[in-house]
């Protein structure tokens, strides 16, 4: 039996004001389970199985992970809690892992995900080999393998250790911090032994029907990987595969790595399997702390809503470079000298003008992320780190890159600020879209063009030509081998008839141009232009075909419909004088991630390209657009422009 409750609360506003934590929640939740689901002692009471899951050392005090607020969108938690219900995976036996920097959030994603109504768990168990206030296990000895170096041996310890601290777990409660050391078997069984070992012990304390989800938190940390890397790895392995391969056992492993001693998803054994870790979501920050919320009037205009969607990059960003665990601290009103000055200097600013626009300006001037460097670090792998790569693949098992994020493609990338700090020894375009991209976090943003979005997709279409030769737009396929990203302007003013073909005739084909207006990168004092109609960023090809994009952070299918409309009209009014410019073909795009397929179909009258004449016009929304940004994917939640929030 289990038990769920309105996920609602819990996705606006989850601590104070007489709505329920996530603690709250799951106290609900244990307190619904039935006797034969509560057998171990473990599950005395309450406060005896609170006391096993996970907490965090913040300073000089005791974070309790499940008692915290967790800031993120519902719809986030709701695909990864289906990730772990239905994996997509060939694989009948997959280890799923939350890895990312360290201050993340991953292990507090845990217990939300677990009471999401699509879970469908009956319990969660919590087993931590590091950290957690020293509430954790390791191996004894913390050398598995035997003298020999036995890698075998060491599998099969694993499956032991598996058994013998769950064991630990469900039958002798935490009742003081200290590590707790777990002796290893001398003679210990195979892996089928260990797994029918770890399915006999859950049904005798958890019930024959129950459904675990069982949290590995610092895997790495078992046993010794060290002096013996084969041993220490086979020892984890053994011990991952003996949790997962038992019967209604889902294990979700966190760490700031991936758990390498398990293989990725190619293989047809126990494998890995990346999931990607939910936005935080500033919105939601700011229904417990008031201090942050967004300046808006009761109906923004779109303006309003392009700086909305900066400052909210910004903030995020913030934000998440200090740690989010400094919020926390602040809810619970205890010292603060890190984000107390923030906070109180972004309320007064965001009161401060009766003009929306203005207050926003000013929020945004606040949010300046100057500690972002560009260029710091020289990574053969930069750019295919910025377009992601598969678990798996050599080229990232070459690399050993440390600080890996996974997307919501399950692809790997590094964090935002790692991207911008590296430099590509192959493709300097990769640097120039970072100094711009990281412009877009530090330079006053008072203008109401050029959004974080925009600069995005120009870092990633500039670094996807340069490595691929190639750009994949819809179901359009281009020749492009950038080397460069520069401003221009096809259009003389802010009226798509003002042509300017001197320009058009003088592009080059090696290089993306980002339109030059107010609030770009690089335009400033009386360079100040217009805003650039139709098109964000442009490019033609050494084949003549000039390439039209225009970017939409928007959710509303009315407003891609009207993107959609002026771009074609754009694209048929250029076509009868493209021989001025030396132009064969034009084409247009319009890239939109936060309208779905099934909404863009709508907008694009059920066709999937709209024929221009000898060009075409062509939406590319939901997964397809977010795909086109990358590794940005990571922060894209970051750029929505009209989404109706409470």
């Amino acid at each position: 039996v289990t038990s769920r409750f309105s996920f609602g609360a819990i996705s606006t506003r989850w601590f104070g004001t007489g709505r329920p934590t996530n603690g709250d929640l799951l106290k609900m939740h244990f307190e619904s389970m039935t006797e034969e689901q509560k057998k171990a002692p473990l599950f005395r009471d309450w406060l005896t199985y609170a006391a096993s899951l996970p907490t965090r050392k913040v300073k000089d005090s005791t974070m309790v992970l499940h008692e915290q607020p967790f800031w993120a969108k519902p719809e986030s938690l709701g695909r990864l809690a289906l990730e772990l219900k239905e994996p997509t995976t060939i694989a009948r036996d997959a280890i799923h892992y939350l890895c990312a920097p360290p201050g993340s959030g991953k292990s507090a994603t845990v217990v939300p995900v677990f009471l999401h109504p699509d879970a469908d768990f009956t319990h969660l168990l919590y087993i931590a080999f590091r950290n957690n206030d020293g509430k954790c296990f390791l191996a004894d000895p913390y050398y598995p393998g035997g003298p020999a170096g036995d890698s075998i041996l060491a599998q099969r310890q694993g499956g032991a250790f598996a058994v013998d601290s769950l064991r630990s777990l469900l039958t002798e409660p935490w009742t003081t911090s200290g590590r707790r050391k777990i002796p290893l078997r001398e003679v210990p069984g195979n892996p089928d032994k260990a797994k029918e070992e770890v399915e006999a012990l859950l049904e005798e304390h958890c019930g024959k029907d129950c459904k675990v989800l069982l949290h590995v938190d610092e895997h790495r940390d078992m046993c010794d990987r060290k002096r013996d890397p084969d041993c220490g790895a086979m020892f984890s392995y053994g011990a991952m595969s003996a949790w997962q391969q038992a019967k209604n056992v889902t294990v979700i492993a966190t760490y700031t790595d991936r758990p390498l001693a398990v293989p990725s998803e190619q293989s047809s054994t126990v494998c890995r399997v990346p999931l990607a870790l939910p936005t935080f979501d500033p919105d939601a920050a700011a229904k417990d702390l008031p201090e942050l919320k967004v300046p808006s009037s009761t109906d923004p205009s779109h303006d309003e809503q392009r700086l909305q969607a900066t400052l909210r990059f910004r903030l995020a960003m913030k934000l998440r470079i200090v740690g989010l665990m400094y919020l926390h601290r602040h809810l619970r009103r205890e010292e603060d000298l890190v984000l107390a000055p923030f906070l109180k200097e972004f309320k007064e600013a965001a009161n401060s003008d009766e003009n929306v626009k203005k207050r926003l300006e000013s929020c945004i001037k606040i949010c300046a992320v100057d500690d972002v460097e560009t260029g710091d670090q020289q990574k053969d792998i930069a750019s295919s780190l910025l377009l992601g790569l598969k678990d798996g693949s050599e080229e990232l098992e070459q690399s050993r890159v440390s600080g890996l994020v996974v997307l919501p493609n399950r692809k790997l990338s590094a964090s935002l600020v790692d991207l911008l700090g590296y430099k590509d020894p192959k493709h300097a375009v990769y640097l120039r879209g970072a100094n711009r991209m990281a412009k877009v976090l530090k330079a006053p943003r008072s203008a109401l063009e050029g959004t974080p979005l925009e600069e995005a997709y120009a870092w990633v279409l500039a670094v996807r030509g340069a490595f691929l030769e190639t750009l994949k737009l819809g179901r359009s396929s281009f020749w492009a081998r950038f080397a460069d990203i520069e401003l221009g302007r096809i259009y003389s003013t802010k009226d798509d008839k003002a042509v300017d073909w001197k320009f058009v005739q003088n592009m080059r084909d090696d290089t993306l141009y980002v339109a030059k207006e107010h609030g770009r990168p690089g335009v400033t004092g009386s360079e100040a232009l217009d805003t650039h109609p139709r098109t964000d960023i442009f490019f033609l090809t050494a084949m003549g075909q000039l390439v039209l994009i225009d970017v939409t952070g928007s959710c509303r299918p009315n407003a891609v419909r009207s993107k959609l409309e002026k771009l074609t009209s754009a694209v048929m009014m250029l076509q009868k004088d493209m021989e001025r410019g030396g132009v064969r073909e034009v084409h247009g795009v319009v890239l939109a991630p936060f309208v779905s397929k099934e909404k863009g179909r709508v907008c694009n009258d059920g066709k999937e390209g709209l024929v221009c004449d000898d060009g075409r016009v062509e939406l590319v929304c939901g997964e397809d657009a977010k795909y086109l940004l990358g590794g940005l994917a990571q922060v894209g939640e970051w750029f929505r422009e009209d989404e109706k929030r409470d």
